[in-house]
């Protein structure tokens, strides 16, 4: 019988040019003394690559920018298999339908800038060959023409930038009741092959969910209600921190098992973020007492995720910046209270200890640290100063 794994997809999104996109010129090619090209050759050194057309290139990395944010945004992975849940199936299908015209777009502005990138690259074959061959020479006409061949012509690149998507094809399983039948032993590889990666795509969207929230507290612990803004909740332009937090928590909620009530919190704490920024002093206020114990509840989740979850690299990093989270107040406080350096030498090893992990907090109290150790030194300095000033002249004066 078959059965959908909690409505899942395998989706993939490929992006692809169908002409040639750089030439390779040899070391031998570059007139080099024998020797150079011996030493560079045992070396492994890379030979040099040009790129045929900027543009081309330009667009490419554009729309596998716009492919890796389909593949972020809507679906876990494990290499290049993408798992899409039915949740996410509109988004992906209108993040696919922007890649598709974005190419057909590029695709009519590289026939439109032919000419140019054609001219540009004859100057490029121009340079390198006069470095190679005598001026008009019948060996630089011969090369030249060679590596002009190389430019796709303008027919070519009418469509040269290609998106092809394959699926979403449903993953499903089946209980083999018949092992005789060709039907059923695929169906059993089925199985087999794909719980193997899916399982492991829940395994890595699951630790990347332990750090999420790792980084999560960091930032909660340095963003005082006042100084909430577009930062964290996002604004016209790009999205922010907490927005990235409960989008990416609620994706893997749809295939992890343990985060459903954090990706809530987080909704909540984007919501609370925006009422912080509000106009209205009683509504910021307002939100100010719920943000404060919203903070407190998603420390406690953070907890209940610790006490039900196998030890982990995540794991182990969210359970390093919850135990952060709870005596960041009492680094805070020891530094302000210090008068003395080397007790802040003391603390300046604590906060270096954590540093790798909890960037934000680390910062904070490094800033702490250097304005106190500013304070401290001023201080001892006019101490200095005043002793100099009241030591006893012994000198006798004539």
């Amino acid at each position: 019988m078959n059965t959908m794994i909690n409505e899942l997809f395998l989706i993939h999104c490929s992006i692809s040019a169908s002409v040639r996109q750089s030439a390779q010129i040899k070391f031998k090619d570059l007139n080099l003394p024998e020797v150079v090209v011996g030493v560079l050759e045992e070396r492994n050194s890379v030979p040099i690559r040009s790129v045929l057309s900027n543009t081309l290139k330009e667009f490419l990395c554009d729309l596998r920018t716009q492919q890796r944010a389909l593949y972020d945004e809507c679906a876990i992975n494990k290499g290049d298999i993408h798992f899409l849940h039915a949740d996410h199936f509109d988004k992906a299908m209108s993040m696919i339908n922007d890649i598709r015209s974005k190419a057909k777009e590029y695709n009519h502005q590289l026939q439109e800038t032919w000419s140019v990138e054609f001219a540009q690259w004859s100057e490029t074959v121009n340079t390198l060959i006069n470095t190679m061959f005598d001026e008009g020479s019948t060996e630089a006409r011969l090369a030249h023409s060679a590596y002009m061949t190389l430019f796709p012509t303008k027919e070519e690149i009418q469509d040269a930038i290609q998106v092809y998507v394959v699926g979403p094809n449903p993953v499903s399983m089946s209980v083999v009741t018949d092992p005789s039948n060709p039907q059923a032993r695929i169906q059993e590889a089925a199985l087999f092959n794909t719980s193997e990666v899916l399982n492991a795509a829940k395994e890595g969207a699951s630790e990347k969910a332990l750090h999420i929230t790792a980084q999560l507290l960091d930032d909660l612990d340095v963003s005082t209600g006042t100084k909430v803004g577009d930062r964290q909740t996002g604004g016209s332009v790009r999205r922010g921190s907490w927005q990235i937090t409960a989008q990416n928590l609620e994706l893997i909620s749809k295939h992890c098992v343990g985060f459903e009530e954090l990706t809530n919190l987080t909704k909540d704490l984007l919501t609370i973020g925006k009422r912080l920024q509000s106009t209205h002093v009683h509504e910021r206020q307002d939100a100010y007492i719920e943000y404060m114990n919203l903070k407190d509840q998603i420390k406690e989740e953070a907890q209940t995720i610790i006490d039900n979850k196998k030890s982990t690299k995540g794991l182990e990093a969210l359970q390093n910046s919850l135990s952060l989270s709870n005596t960041y107040g009492d680094l805070i406080n020891a530094i302000a209270s210090t008068e003395e350096i080397h007790q802040l030498e003391e603390l300046e090893r604590r906060i270096n200890l954590e540093e790798t992990i909890y960037v934000q907090r680390a910062r904070q109290l490094k800033n702490l640290f250097a304005k106190r150790s500013e304070l401290l030194a001023a201080r001892n300095t006019d101490i200095d100063s005043l002793l100099t000033d009241n030591t006893p002249d012994n000198s006798i004066d004539f």
